[in-house]
């Protein structure tokens, strides 16, 4: 049987079911509010604390499944390769695999090995999603080495292979649950002319998101109503990390729609069972 997509697809196929579990995992958990919230006047009386921790682990299953949907894509870009090798009939190596870099020098080291025999079209494409641009790109317009190193953090591919070798080698990859700070919110009696005097910051453990209230003296006694619209945030890589949910469909939208699915269209691979996957959200 001549070579085809059909494994690295159904590798993406096995990591959208898990993207599905873990929406029906965490669901209930989020939905449940599990939270507390503790209010406290600093020892110089001139501001209020508002803390809000998570009492309760996130699911067990949770760092599983999402380990899981991490090697699966990881994978899934690996079998690519190895079939495009065999599309022009030659053999696989132990050097062939996806490569993944943030130095342009480290690609052009490397990749030729991983790539040997990989069609031209192929080997551009793949050139072109190496996140070392990303550092290329921050530095032409004015970023410093170091500020464009930090941007590598959101660029997918790059975090899909830290991610990767940090499950593999080291831990699980769910450090944590804390509140989402961009989605808190506390409502007061100040007009619209005045300093609210709220702010919001994680507690000095990154555990923990808390608003800080300034006491206004002319109004010692001034309502604040503790009511937080908020959700809990499961994150990675401790807990300053972006949540779980958010994570696994950027990583999944990366490999599906913005590798794979291109890879495909190029020609080189046939897939004999064609299969959608809708973009997540």
């Amino acid at each position: 049987m001549p070579p085809t997509l059909d494994d690295a697809w159904a590798k993406v196929e096995w990591a959208h079911g898990q993207l599905i579990r873990l929406d029906e995992i965490l669901k209930p958990f989020i939905g449940s509010n599990p939270y507390l919230v503790r209010d406290e006047t600093n020892s110089e009386g001139t501001e209020r604390v508002i803390t809000a921790e998570s009492p309760f682990p996130p699911p067990p299953e949770v760092p599983l499944l999402f380990g899981d949907l991490v090697h699966s894509l990881h994978s899934a870009l690996d079998y690519a390769v190895c079939s495009l090798v065999e599309s022009v009939d030659r053999k696989i190596t132990g050097d062939h695999a996806f490569p993944i870099f943030d130095r342009r020098t480290k690609y052009e080291a490397m990749a030729p090995k991983m790539l040997r025999h990989v069609p031209y079209e192929a080997v551009k494409f793949i050139e072109g999603m190496q996140p070392y641009h990303e550092i290329e790109r921050a530095t032409e317009h004015g970023a410093s080495i170091e500020e464009a190193t930090d941007s590598l953090d959101w660029v997918p591919l790059m975090r899909l292979y830290r991610l990767s070798i940090e499950e593999k080698h080291r831990a699980l990859l769910l450090a944590t649950s804390v509140m989402d700070i961009e989605s808190t919110y506390v409502a007061h009696n100040r007009t619209g002319q005045e300093d609210s005097g709220i702010g919001f910051r994680v507690s000095s453990t990154h555990d923990k998101v808390q608003i800080v209230i300034r006491v206004d003296p002319a109004k010692p006694h001034e309502h604040f109503d503790k009511r937080f619209a908020a959700k809990v945030s499961l994150v990675k890589e401790g807990p300053m990390g972006p949540d779980v949910e958010s994570l696994a469909r950027m990583l999944y939208n990366e490999v599906a729609h913005r590798i794979l699915t291109p890879i495909w269209r190029l020609g080189v691979l046939p897939l004999t069972r064609p299969r959608y996957f809708p973009y997540v959200n």
